[in-house]
């Protein structure tokens, strides 16, 4: 287990084939195949890493399209997107849920005492309006939104050990460091785990013009898109919302307890009368 977590490095025909070898192979879903024939996006191999990932198929490949019907309980239940369509972390549980391989970073390592994690990314992974996908989205997502106390009041324990965050830094543009003042034996396990997908879904070139460190106008929304709230309201609305519903539920809860002490008094109150009517009735 310790050689496991130690160095993980692509495994041919599972993880990562080489652009080269299978550029004619890459088929294009019809419907991009759409866009890409407009001119609006950059065909498939251009849009995939060097060095993507490949998924070996369990039964045989699938058709594109089709309907998949779901449902959400409400607005906070967001784990279902989580876990289907939005689970792309910098490291992934396998299949069987027996191990953890590569997926957006193509290898790490990690150091003796477990305190420093480095992360190789894939070349040429990109966003989905072209920009390129570097360590320092990572670095962004870390310092500037995850424990920004302007936009979040406590950043995820995930990133913690001993109670404080990681120091993140971006080593190159393919390569992230993550350094904790504490051995973390559990951080590999926990980044592979959806609660880590901020890591991978904050891309820095979009986001940075709606945040008050990389915008002088912000809060006056001068020279932006008058449509859109910048990243610190629409992330703190969000925690608000949640806060309200917090305070709903307390609130609930209260009146319920009230209504019972009501109930408790009144059915008291009543047992006392009837007790009063006997003895009066005796008398």
């Amino acid at each position: 287990m310790k050689n496991f977590f130690k160095k993980i490095t692509s495994i041919p025909l599972i993880l990562g084939i080489p652009l080269a070898v299978n550029a004619a192979k890459y088929q294009e879903s019809p419907e991009l195949k759409k866009l890409v024939d407009s001119g609006k996006i950059e065909s498939v191999t251009e849009r995939l890493p060097d060095n993507p990932r490949v998924i070996t198929v369990v039964d045989k490949i699938g058709k594109y399209g089709g309907i998949w019907n779901a449902g959400l309980k409400g607005e906070n239940d967001t784990g279902w997107f989580a876990r289907s369509v939005q689970y792309e972390p910098l490291i992934a549980y396998n299949r069987e849920w027996t191990g953890i391989q590569e997926n957006v970073a193509e290898s790490w390592t990690v150091s003796e005492d477990s305190t420093v994690f480095r992360f190789t990314l894939r070349k040429g992974h990109k966003w989905s309006d072209g920009k390129p996908f570097t360590a320092h989205d990572i670095v962004f997502a870390m310092n500037d939104v995850f424990y920004n106390p302007d936009i979040v009041n406590s950043g995820s324990s995930i990133f913690k050990a001993a109670g404080e965050p990681a120091t993140v830094t971006a080593i190159d543009d393919q390569t992230v460091e993550f350094k904790f003042n504490a051995p973390y034996g559990m951080f590999l396990i926990k980044l592979a785990s959806v609660d880590s997908r901020g890591l991978t879904d904050t891309p820095k070139h979009y986001c940075e013009k709606y945040h008050k460190k990389y915008n002088s106008v912000h809060g006056s929304h001068k020279g932006l898109d008058n449509s859109r709230m910048d990243i610190r309201e629409n992330i703190r609305g969000y925690l608000n919302s949640s806060d309200i519903l917090q305070n709903k539920s307390q609130s609930y809860q209260e009146s319920v307890l009230e209504s019972s002490k009501m109930v408790k008094n009144s059915s008291e109150k009543h047992n006392k009368l009837n007790k009063m009517n006997q003895k009066l009735k005796l008398d």
